[in-house]
């Protein structure tokens, strides 16, 4: 059983270390700037009155030395200790505040991290999501599925849409073929190249609206190409559509057509596209990149083209 509902743990606190240690280190320099000493400020001295005989006192040497300016120390009192620590509490309860603010807004914004299991199951309930509003025939396909109607290409993606997961496990399994099919081979250890191909298969069948960006997923490396290919063959095999396939199945004569022949025709049709389907060439800067780095091996197992 396969859970696509794993989650990579999530901390928001741990990713608002270094914007908190910033606004800690702004308002302690901002709180040393208030809380110290007031320097020495220049003040122009009072004007010298005037003596009832019209003359003016001489001023004081201190005076004439500073041309008429004088230097006033602030006498320092325990009023002004107290003014200054009470906005000193104040500049760091605001950060503070400040800080708490901006980590809710970050929780209840950021979007969770997924796992691989976990962005590939985002993708297929979008597809869910498509498909619960398909019911206008408006919609358009590419490749292979543009020469079906809305309805088979609809039913059929339905179809694998809906049971994706068991399809998956069905084709990755590590216990050799199946029974009834000793001729088809699984792929156990792809299980995300097989699910892109799986998605990509799904994705053309479902199609898109007036409007919407087309485009044919691809695969991004040549081995990439071989599972695909393997996963297309192995899937268009498996299908019974008609009563003749379905009796041809020891132990499962009794079962339904998985689908109607014309949704599995252009299910098939469209397997068959993804089994030809060749890698997505890349730039040279990005090979050079990708070179350098190491991840020429690990790109996406869908990269979208025209």
């Amino acid at each position: 059983m396969y859970d696509w509902n794993t989650r990579v743990p999530f901390n928001p606190g741990r990713e608002l270390q270094a914007e908190m240690r910033l606004l800690l280190l702004l308002a302690l320099a901002a709180t040393a700037a208030a809380a110290a000493t007031r320097r020495p400020s220049l003040a122009l001295a009072p004007a010298a009155p005037v003596a009832s005989g019209g003359a003016a006192h001489a001023p004081s040497p201190s005076l004439l030395a500073l041309r008429g300016g004088a230097v006033e120390v602030s006498s320092t009192t325990l009023l002004s200790y107290a003014v200054h620590t009470l906005l000193t509490l104040v500049s760091l309860g605001s950060v503070y505040f400040l800080a708490t603010m901006v980590h809710t807004i970050y929780c209840f914004t950021r979007q969770p991290e997924l796992s691989d299991s976990g962005v590939r199951n985002r993708k297929w309930d979008q597809l869910k999501d498509q498909l619960r509003f398909a019911g206008t025939a408006s919609s358009l396909a590419d490749g292979a599925a543009a020469r079906y109607g809305h309805v088979e290409r609809t039913e059929a993606a339905r179809a694998l849409v809906m049971s994706h997961a068991r399809v998956l496990h069905d084709i990755i399994r590590a216990d050799g073929p199946p029974k009834t099919q000793q001729s088809l081979k699984r792929l156990p250890g792809e299980e995300a190249v097989v699910d892109a191909a799986l998605h990509e298969t799904a994705r053309r069948l479902v199609g898109r609206l007036p409007g919407d960006r087309g485009g044919l997923g691809r695969p991004a490396t040549p081995h990439q190409a071989a599972v695909w290919a393997a996963t297309a063959e192995y899937l268009s095999a498996r299908i019974q559509s008609t009563a003749e396939e379905v009796q041809s199945v020891k132990g499962h004569e009794a079962r339904a057509p998985d689908m109607s022949e014309a949704a599995a025709a252009a299910m098939r049709a469209v397997l068959a596209e993804i089994a030809t389907e060749q890698v997505k060439p890349t730039s040279y800067f990005r090979q050079l990149k990708e070179t350098m780095m190491g991840t020429a091996d690990h790109r996406p197992a869908t990269m979208l083209g025209p």
